[in-house]
């Protein structure tokens, strides 16, 4: 997934929290050519959307005593071990910027109202036609189709590899798929396949609306439930077929339920909130969705490390700190970096559910 963002340099000044202004260009009208009179027009309006360092994490601690090395070095093992715990802290912080990455993309277009498929049903489980629906729908909105990337969870991806007429090198025009497992491109989209495409909703059941709620509101009050909400989770209300992303956790008995987009009607009282069990993909055209990313930021007049070393991942630019703290007779060694996502085209964005 993180490939296939794009990596704003602006972030490397600014603090968690603190917004980067992305400029967006305007399109503009088409005009007719006239013979002798010279082109004029108004200046294009820039506008920006903001992209925030949301996180700033490192992997857990790696901890040396000099009696473990000890143990260890007489094997010729110490420096291999060292190498490959640095690589499994950088892996699992990968792992999270890709969880984050992928449900920004679905979830930004699901508050967009950009949404394909059946809840319930894989979108590729006979066939690919949904992207070719998805193409249609990006067509008609303008977007830019240089650059579609197309995000799988690993059951679509699974489905999409058993897909009978994809694996004949004949009709595929490759045989990458069949011998190496590669996807490839499909109707102009790069499929690619990530395990953070995937969602675990709460377990939330029972409640009901309290009061009802206007058009317009971005919360709804609830009771007589149990069970929990979980950031992410998508939720109806009665029998409006309307999706909402819920905003924030809410635990078991929780009488608030937050929603990071506003209500497109009136909610009755007494409606059922229903969370809906989804699993996600996602298309997108490049560009729309952005990350900020840095190293976390050293006080002026230092810290306490011995030492520190930048990493940058060369298959996506993502740096990581690499920091060693001194105790007596010990080494501990972080790994760590800050990093935030926005869609700034959520137009340009299609949710992909099953």
């Amino acid at each position: 997934m993180i490939p296939a963002t794009i990596i704003s340099a602006k972030a490397s000044s600014v603090k968690k929290g603190q917004m980067v202004e992305i400029p967006i260009t305007p399109m503009g009208d088409n005009e007719d050519i006239r013979e002798g009179v010279t082109p004029t027009a108004d200046l294009d309006t820039i506008e920006t959307v903001g992209v925030t360092i949301q996180k700033i994490r490192r992997g857990k601690p790696i901890v040396w005593t000099g009696e473990g090395e000890a143990g260890v070095s007489g094997s010729g093992m110490l420096d291999p071990i060292q190498v490959e715990q640095y690589a499994q802290r950088i892996r699992g912080l990968r792992n999270e910027m890709e969880a984050d990455a992928c449900e920004e993309a679905v979830i930004s277009a699901v508050n967009e109202g950009s949404v394909l498929g059946t809840i319930g049903t894989n979108p590729f489980a006979s066939n690919t036609s949904i992207l070719t629906d998805a193409l249609k729908n990006l067509e008609d909105v303008g977007a830019p189709l240089g650059e579609l990337q197309a995000i799988l969870n690993t059951t679509s991806g699974r489905n999409l590899r058993n897909i009978e007429h994809l694996q004949k090198v004949n009709e595929a025009g490759t045989g990458d798929l069949l011998r190496r497992g590669i996807l490839g491109d499909l109707f102009g989209f790069t499929i690619r396949e990530s395990a953070g495409m995937r969602h675990a909703k709460g377990t939330a059941s029972g409640y009901l609306v309290n009061g009802g709620a206007s058009e317009g509101a971005t919360q709804v009050t609830m009771d007589t439930g149990e069970g929990t909400f979980k950031k992410g989770d998508l939720v109806k209300f009665g029998s409006d077929t309307t999706l909402y992303a819920v905003a924030e956790d809410v635990a078991t008995g929780g009488t608030t339920l937050k929603l990071q987009t506003a209500l497109k009607a009136d909610v009755a009282n007494d409606a059922a909130i229903t969370v809906q069990n989804y699993a996600p993909n996602s298309v997108f055209s490049r560009g729309s969705i952005i990350m900020a990313s840095r190293v976390p930021f050293v006080p002026s007049k230092g810290d306490n490390a011995l030492d520190r070393a930048i990493i940058t991942d060369p298959l996506t630019g993502i740096p990581y700190e690499l920091a060693v703290w001194g105790a007596p007779y010990q080494t501990t060694v972080t790994i760590g970096t800050a990093w935030g996502f926005k869609n700034i085209k959520p137009e340009n964005s299609i949710a992909l559910l099953g």
